[in-house]
């Protein structure tokens, strides 16, 4: 992860958003569980230069470590995390990770503000979007 990112304090405002939850499957999250900042939209290999990378809006709390729990679990069905916007391509400007919104296990859809530790209300699926209303977004096998 990038140097000039304090990790510490955006940890912190994750975990005020979330209620130290995790973000995909709503677990309490204590200081004995493996806890990681995923971002929305993939990295890749390398890293990036992309200044909003590190963007709230972009970045969920989660429980796992990209490859047990909630994190591998997004990082492995790539597909049905990019149809609950777990994961994004924020390659247009229209699709930047806080244009996405993100259903919560709750199935409360909501967008995160792109600076800001708080969640907005997202607008209501369009009617062809495929969404199970109050279904954890990802399955994950207990670790």
């Amino acid at each position: 992860m990038s140097e000039d990112v304090d990790w510490r304090w955006i940890r912190h405002l994750l975990a005020c958003r979330s209620g130290q939850r995790c973000e995909i499957c709503g677990r309490a999250l204590g200081a004995a569980d493996v806890v990681s900042v995923h971002h929305r939209d993939p990295r890749g290999m390398g890293g990036t230069r992309v200044p909003w990378v590190h963007a709230l809006g972009g970045l969920l709390l989660v429980c796992g470590d990209g490859v047990r729990g909630c994190h591998g679990a997004a990082e492995s069905h790539r597909s049905e995390a990019r149809r609950v916007g777990i994961l994004v391509d924020g390659a247009a400007p229209e699709a930047r990770p806080w244009h996405v919104p993100l259903v919560l296990a709750s199935g409360r859809r909501v967008l995160l503000a792109e600076n800001e530790c708080f969640y907005l209300p997202a607008p209501p699926p369009a009617y062809d979007e495929p969404f199970r209303r109050g279904s954890a977004p990802i399955s994950v096998r207990a670790v």
